[in-house]
């Protein structure tokens, strides 16, 4: 959809493309149904990258307002964004439509919301202090499983946390790995690590 010589900064694409290239995208249009973040279809980055997202990337969603499936798919992927410390999240419904692409007048108005600067986030360093906090417990849960021998146990709450969390657990989750002796594929630019 996107190659460098027609990608233009600040301007909105896809989810994954706005998650894994925050300094080219700064916002996403997510229509008619959008997928949970910290999932395997929506793997976080690296800690760098997802904090440039998390600070300057709006999210618009436009779903029909009788598309129920996704409607509730939409809820559940504004729900894990705000999780996540993602706040800048603008719904432009698409009135008395099912499962449609977004119709016209919709669409200028998600254009209108990309468009319109962002509010300073006065609020996320806390998040951020509560999000590491919440990981760090994680992690050191999986530490003790390894050390007190439990080694089924640690890799699945290892692979959860990295499905959670994706590059917001590393080094840690990649050292932990190398330890219970599970395949690490190192995150590149714009993907979570892979067990």
């Amino acid at each position: 959809m996107c190659t460098s010589a027609d990608c233009q900064a600040d301007r909105a694409w896809p989810c994954a493309s706005a998650l894994a290239y925050p300094e080219v995208f700064a916002g996403a249009l997510l229509n008619a149904g959008s997928d949970r973040f910290g999932s395997d279809i929506l793997p976080l980055p690296p800690q760098t990258l997802f904090q440039r997202f998390e600070e300057h990337t709006r999210l618009v969603y436009a779903t029909g307002t009788q598309d129920d499936t996704n409607l509730v798919t939409d809820a559940h992927s504004r729900d894990s964004a705000r999780a996540l410390c993602i706040t800048d999240i603008v719904i432009t419904p698409m009135r008395n439509l099912g499962h449609a692409p977004v119709d016209a007048a919709t669409l200028d108005h998600a254009l209108s919301a990309l468009e319109m600067p962002t509010a300073p986030r006065t609020e996320l360093a806390e998040r951020r202090r509560q999000r590491n906090e919440e990981i760090r417990r994680k992690l050191a849960n999986v530490q003790s499983q390894t050390e007190a021998g439990k080694t089924d146990a640690a890799m699945k709450r290892l692979i959860d946390v990295d499905l959670a969390y994706g590059g917001l657990a590393a080094p840690t989750s990649i050292e932990l790995a190398h330890r219970l002796d599970l395949q690490v594929q190192p995150p590149s630019h714009g993907s979570a690590t892979k067990f």
